[in-house]
């Protein structure tokens, strides 16, 4: 897989995945303070996650990229960040696959994934 056909499969992927934050809702009683304060843990970790990947990427760290993305892949599946949850299997995959210069180009669009996540996810807290 290249560059290319890696950011065109994610396009098809959303970025919030409903079901997870109904089941987030479901799991608080639909407490509004509740899922506040998830996505609120959610960004403080996600906001040190990212600007990790951004240190790996200028030092050229494979290794600690890997590790990053992987972390990245758990928490933002179980906040139903989809397309981040994605891009960062595609990283941690293209690394343990022997690629890691797929991992490397794509990198550098889990800024504006997340981004676009925090704004998307703000419709449903």
């Amino acid at each position: 897989m290249e560059k290319t056909e890696a950011l065109g499969f994610l396009k098809d992927v959303p970025h919030v995945d409903k079901d997870t934050i109904d089941m987030l809702l479901m799991h608080s009683g639909s407490e509004p303070a509740i899922i506040q304060d998830i996505y609120q843990a959610f960004f403080s970790d996600v906001d040190q996650m990212v600007a990790d990947i951004h240190q790996s990427l200028d030092l050229k760290q494979e290794e600690d990229l890997r590790q990053q993305a992987h972390s990245l892949s758990g928490v933002a599946g179980s906040v139903g960040a989809l397309r981040l949850k994605e891009i960062a299997r595609m990283i941690e995959n293209s690394i343990k696959s022997g690629n890691p210069k797929l991992a490397f180009d794509l990198a550098p669009q889990v800024s504006d994934i997340y981004s676009t996540f925090k704004k998307e996810i703000k419709n449903y807290i």
